[in-house]
């Protein structure tokens, strides 16, 4: 806390003694962002960001359990997954995109050389 505003909170939300989620607050005191430790490691390998309208708008992964090394990244809006973007070859840039609509896969893209633009794409019906 900081004074009466919330900060940060670290949550064992199994009460197995290892923290498992850490709330991180802004300057209003709304909830910004949220670390989960999905491994129960007490190391932070996820992260979901809030948007301005409260529900969730990023949520960013690390499949190493690297929590500096995030290799996938979902978007929402309104609280409906709209894309995911994933690093597969480790070099810290997406290159491969999905898409969706109405909650269902629609488009696929991918980056077949590292050069950050993705050039293939696939239109799923």
């Amino acid at each position: 806390m900081d004074g009466s505003r919330p900060v940060q909170s670290r949550i064992d939300s199994d009460e197995d003694g290892t923290i498992d989620r850490w709330e991180y607050y802004d300057e209003s005191g709304r909830l910004a962002k949220v670390g989960f430790s999905s491994r129960k490691d007490g190391r932070v390998d996820s992260w979901a960001f809030a948007g301005a309208d409260g529900s969730i708008a990023r949520i960013e992964i690390s499949s190493s359990g690297n929590e500096q090394k995030i290799d996938r990244w979902e978007f929402y809006t309104s609280g409906v997954l709209e894309s995911v973007a994933m690093d597969e070859n480790g070099d810290g840039k997406p290159d491969r995109k999905l898409s969706y609509a109405n909650g269902a896969l629609a488009v696929i893209e991918s980056d077949p050389d590292p050069s950050g633009v993705f050039r293939k794409r696939v239109t799923v019906k």
